[in-house]
């Protein structure tokens, strides 16, 4: 986990790209003062999510406007970070410069800090702010113990800030992680003022709740166990009520089961009696119609007898006989026959109605048995119907009490019972409010002492390394979060040594947590570490040299392979014959040689 640095670049409109590489594991930047490198410290921890704004060097860094900061993460992804020099937000993308200067390409939308809590590893852990609350790990975590300027490493401070300083809880909290590994999820926050002072308002306001309910208790005059017994009587009458009534309404379910039968059991006899009403009115109009076939049929039956005697005349108009017209049907047909046919129709027609007298007969019976039908019916349901009556107008007869003022009862007694466990629940409240108004504040207990003994094991080894050693053991404080060197607090050292003993812990720090897979921006970058030891007068406990510690530090640095990535930011030279060895980047200042400094000096 965590990030490699690549490239620096800030630009302006028509004026020459500034900018500086990083090489791994090592780089170093080099040069006088006033050449711009306590200002490449100040861009990245900007570009790394800073709030403070880069100092514009005049005359060169007049005109810039834009700051673009290539890294690399674990997974050898280049990406590049955009940001106005000005102030504003901060642009990502999944590229290089290089290839951002000749593509179009969008902009990441995960926020920026997210993205760099991510890539160190801190993603999902939260810290605590201070004693009374916590929160996910920011950038700023990471930034703060992997960017470490001239004025930090020197100071007389605690390694995470001043006693009172605003943040110092947070970054306490930071480090355990990174010595550990582990977050501070299971730490329970400490109670803060503003949480006692609310806790106060809450008993206050309980106490006047629990006095209105007293004073209503007493008004009622009625104790708990007189309430209880009340209920119980009353919730026997009405399952007594209950039962009553389920019982009728049982009966009633039946009388209504039982009208629903009589009623369906007249539908169809009525609806029988109407389809036999139909068929005799159909056979009797039937038989009549035979009555008047017969009728028709005998007196046709007289008309052919008397055409027989009448005397034939001839046609009155041609003056033909009648039996010579062939158009004429009845004469070509002898009279007998015709009432032979006669006889015959009659006596079938008469067949036929003695069979339907027969039918009339039986239809006749079967409509007299359903008119019966139908009428012992409709008596029968309007009987049940009258059952069903009375059942509903003896609903509440036999009952001894209202059983809505019973109901109305129970309700006055349930509230009273609800009044005496609510006064159990407030008294509750109020006693654990109470307790909430007394402020503790427990210490944060972590077990960091196994990662601060191996920092410190490599703090000896470093310090060893670059000529000091003689300073004595180092040993890691678990209440200040900083290092005793020797015996003594590092803050008691004059400044030259601070600043080497802080080099030396930020680049121990880096080395441990990476080792152990811990959370970390994976790159330590030191801003002049030697500058105040340099300074003969800073202090009688530069004991070594300038010189030695210097060659001894950058030789270290030659050897040095990791893990992570050192950036050293420093006035005094590395040596000849290390130069092969390193990545250096060389500021002449006014010196003549080559670059003058970060920001290209204009042309004459």
């Amino acid at each position: 986990m965590g990030i490699v640095l690549r490239k620096l670049v800030v630009r302006g409109p028509n004026l020459v790209d500034a900018d500086v590489g990083f090489d791994v594991p090592v780089q170093i930047i080099q040069g006088p003062s006033e050449t711009g490198k306590s200002y490449i410290f100040s861009c990245l921890r900007y570009m790394l999510g800073g709030n403070e704004l880069p100092k514009t060097i005049p005359p060169y860094g007049q005109g810039y406007e834009k700051i673009l900061l290539e890294i690399e993460n674990d997974s050898e992804q280049r990406y590049t970070i955009v940001r106005s020099i000005s102030g504003g937000g901060i642009e990502l993308f999944q590229c290089g410069i290089q290839e951002l200067d000749t593509s179009e390409i969008a902009p990441l939308d995960e926020p920026f800090g997210v993205w760099l809590v991510r890539q160190s590893g801190g993603a999902g852990m939260v810290t605590m702010r201070d004693q009374s609350s916590k929160g996910p790990m920011t950038g700023d975590d990471f930034r703060y113990w992997s960017l470490w300027s001239e004025t930090r490493i020197i100071s007389e401070s605690p390694l995470a800030g001043a006693l009172r300083e605003n943040g110092r809880g947070k970054r306490m909290s930071a480090l355990a992680v990174m010595l550990t590994g582990n977050d501070d999820a299971a730490i329970v926050p400490a109670r803060t003022k503003d949480s006692t002072k609310v806790a106060k308002g809450g008993v206050e306001a309980l106490e006047a709740a629990l006095k209105r309910m007293t004073d209503s208790l007493q008004a009622a005059d009625v104790g708990k166990v007189d309430a209880q017994n009340s209920i119980a009587k009353i919730d026997a009458a009405l399952a007594q009520m209950a039962e009553q009534q389920e019982r009728r309404a049982k009966s009633l379910r039946e009388i209504r089961v039982s009208i629903g039968v009589h009623a369906s059991t007249l539908s169809k006899a009525d609806s029988k009696l109407r389809y036999s009403r139909e068929t005799l009115s159909r056979f009797k109009l039937l038989d009549e119609k035979y009555q008047n076939d017969l009728e028709r049929l005998e007196a046709l039956d007289e008309g052919v007898s008397l055409f027989e005697t009448l005397e034939q005349v001839p046609c009155p108009l041609c003056g033909a006989a009648m039996h010579d017209e062939p158009e004429a049907g009845v004469a070509t047909v002898p009279t007998e026959l015709q009432r032979q046919a006669i006889e015959a129709e009659v006596r079938k027609i008469r067949q036929l109605r003695n069979g339907l007298a027969v039918a009339i007969a039986e239809e006749g019976h079967r409509f007299d048995s359903f008119s019966t039908q139908v009428s012992t019916a409709r008596a029968t349901l309007a009987a049940v119907e009258d059952m069903e009556k009375k059942a509903l107008e003896n609903t509440h007869s036999d009952f001894l009490y209202d059983p809505s003022e019973l109901a109305i009862r129970r309700t006055e007694m349930a509230s009273v019972l609800r009044t005496f466990a609510d006064i159990e629940h407030l008294n509750t409240e109020i006693s654990r409010l109470k307790n909430l108004t007394k402020r503790e504040r427990a210490p944060i207990v972590r077990d960091v002492m196994v990662g601060g003994e191996d920092v410190s094991s490599k703090v000896v080894d470093i310090l060893d390394k670059w000529g000091l050693s003689g300073m004595g053991e180092v040993v890691f404080d678990d209440t200040t979060y900083d290092f005793k060197v020797g015996g003594r607090l590092r803050t008691s050292f004059g400044k030259g040594v601070r600043g080497i003993i802080g080099s030396a812990i930020s680049i121990a720090i880096m080395e441990h947590a990476l080792k152990d897979g811990h959370p970390h921006l994976g790159v330590a970058v030191v801003d002049s570490p030697l500058k105040a030891y340099a300074d003969s007068k800073s202090s009688d406990d530069n004991t070594v040299p300038t010189k030695t510690v210097l060659d001894r530090m950058y030789g270290w640095l030659a050897d040095w392979g990791g893990p992570g990535q050192i950036v050293i930011i420093e006035n005094g030279e590395v040596p000849l014959d290390l130069c092969p060895a390193l990545s250096v980047t060389q500021f002449y200042g006014t010196a003549p040689g080559g670059r003058k400094g970060f920001y290209p000096a204009p042309a004459v």
